[in-house]
């Protein structure tokens, strides 16, 4: 879309700034707006007259003076390392690589490049030079890629928990008898109760590390007879001091399929847990068959 005489004029543009030659170096898929962008800018001037040609060259190559919201951030993060003589004084490869294609020169800012765009990703202050000049380079690299991939499992997680929720009605449909359920053990100062929602087995299966939530024990579909309880100690039973073990329990033959602690462990007091079950699981049956929601506290020393 630009005319014969904005070409010729961005020529004579370039003489005047003293790039005479190399005009060709630049990557072949570089977007003229974005090299407009580049060689417009004063510190691109300057760079390109102290002679740092193969900086703005690697630049170019990974778009770091692309046209968009974060070129500003970028360019500030550029003076900080600039004005540190980052580039001078840090390189990743003493020696030259035939493996890697390129100068080190080249990979360095490769890399550092990769940092910046991380960095501006992540919410970091790119004017810090703790973030910008780093002694080591990779090693805040992957450090801050560590806790990046970490954040997106968080959120990957979250969505997923958004999406399981619509299964949240149809569980409580079919487990809300149970619900009141409520076995205590006062002797060994533990209760045993039924999880209520899709949050439940999300919180279970974060603080057990578990499959009870990834294995969607929720889906009525997929586990039509089960149902799942918790044991804890503490008087309240939904802010425990410590969760015990996730009991199985299936309703079609009235029998603990597995009770599992933390990672898929067995509690010292699995024993107690499973005997509580068994010698409340006539009354479970009970609740299963009737038609009404009984009250259902039951205390048992065992």
């Amino acid at each position: 879309g630009y005319s014969k005489l904005k070409i010729i004029s961005l020529a004579k543009f370039l003489k005047q700034r003293g790039v005479k030659k190399g005009i060709g170096s630049f990557p072949y898929n570089y977007y003229f707006d974005d090299f407009i962008e580049l060689i417009l800018s004063p510190l691109a001037e300057v760079m390109y007259k102290k002679g740092m040609k193969k900086l703005l060259l690697s630049l170019a190559h990974d778009k770091f003076w692309q046209k968009d919201e974060d070129l500003s951030k970028r360019i500030q993060a550029l003076k900080i390392a600039l004005r540190h003589k980052y580039f001078e004084t840090h390189k990743l490869y003493d020696k030259q690589d035939n493996r890697i294609g390129h100068e080190y020169e080249r990979v360095l800012y490769s890399d550092w490049s990769d940092l910046i765009d991380q960095i501006i990703r992540m919410g970091l202050d790119y004017r810090s030079p703790k973030y910008v000049c780093p002694e080591n380079l990779r090693e805040l690299h992957n450090a801050l890629l560590k806790k990046e991939n970490k954040k997106k499992d968080e959120e990957t997680k979250l969505e997923k928990l958004e999406r399981n929720r619509k299964m949240n009605n149809s569980y409580i449909e079919a487990r809300k008898k149970f619900f009141n359920i409520n076995l205590v053990d006062e002797k060994n100062k533990f209760s045993i109760q039924v999880l209520k929602s899709v949050d439940d087995f999300y919180e279970e299966a974060e603080r057990m590390h578990h499959c009870v939530y990834e294995n969607k024990y929720y889906d009525m579909e997929r586990h039509p007879n089960s149902l799942i309880l918790s044991a804890r100690v503490g008087e309240d039973w939904n802010n425990p001091e410590k969760r015990l073990e996730t009991i199985e329990i299936n309703l079609e033959t009235y029998t603990i399929i597995q009770s599992r602690a933390v990672n898929n462990g067995v509690d010292k007091l699995h024993n107690k847990i499973l005997a509580l079950i068994l010698q409340n699981m006539d009354f479970i049956q009970r609740i299963d068959k009737s038609k009404k929601i009984p009250l259902t506290n039951c205390m048992l020393e065992v």
